[in-house]
C-alpha cells in the first residue's frame, strides 16, 4: 500500500532547501513522520573534448572540508527544459572555463529517498574556452585528463557522486 500524506510542515526554510516533515497514514491503521529535503533541481555538464578528454574539477567543498572530484555542476528551480540545458553551460562556462557548440542531455536521476532532488546530467561536446566570473567562495583547478584516468582518479579519492555516475554514463553511451 502506497502512504498517504496526511499533512506536511515546513521545519526549516533555507537557500537551497527547506526540511519537510510528512505526516503518513501508512494504511494499516498506523501513522509515521518522515524528514525530507526539499530541494530544486541540479544540472552536471561531463565535457569532452576533440580527443575525447574530460573536464573535471578538483573544487573545494566547505561542507567536506576538503577538495573533491567532480564536474561542471549546479543547482537551478526549474523545469523548463531550454532553462536547464542553459544552464548546463552556464555552469560549464563558470566552473570550468569552457563553452560547447553542442550539448544533449544523457539522463535524470533521483538523489535518494530523503531528498526531492533531481539531477539533470548533460554530455558537453565540441568546447572552447569561453568563461564566466566563477561565483564567490568558488575554488576550481581544471584538469582535462582522459575518461579512465578520470574514473580511476574519482574511484580513488574524494568524489561528487553524481561526477562519477555521468562520466561512466557518457563512458558507456560513446563506447570510449
Amino acid at each position: 500500500m502506497i502512504p498517504k500524506i496526511i499533512s506536511e510542515e515546513v521545519k526549516y526554510k533555507g537557500q537551497w532547501f527547506d526540511v519537510v516533515a510528512q505526516n503518513l497514514d501508512l494504511g494499516n491503521g498506523k501513522t509515521d513522520i518522515w524528514e525530507s529535503l526539499k530541494m530544486g533541481q541540479g544540472v552536471a555538464t561531463v565535457a569532452l573534448d576533440d580527443d575525447n578528454n574530460v573536464c573535471i574539477g578538483r573544487e573545494y567543498k566547505v561542507v567536506h572540508r576538503d577538495f573533491i572530484y567532480t564536474i561542471a555542476a549546479g543547482g537551478i528551480n526549474t523545469d523548463s527544459e531550454k532553462v536547464l540545458k542553459d544552464q548546463a553551460i552556464r555552469e560549464l562556462r563558470e566552473e570550468f572555463g569552457f563553452n560547447a557548440r553542442r550539448i544533449e542531455k544523457i539522463a535524470t536521476v533521483m538523489n535518494d529517498g530523503r531528498s526531492s532532488l533531481r539531477w539533470h546530467i548533460y554530455l558537453a561536446r565540441d568546447i572552447y574556452h569561453d568563461p564566466l566570473e566563477k561565483d564567490p567562495g568558488e575554488v576550481i583547478e581544471t584538469l582535462k585528463v582522459p575518461i579512465d584516468e578520470a574514473i580511476k582518479l574519482m574511484l580513488t579519492n574524494k568524489t561528487h557522486s553524481i561526477a562519477l555516475l555521468g562520466i561512466l554514463l557518457v563512458k558507456e553511451k560513446l563506447k570510449l
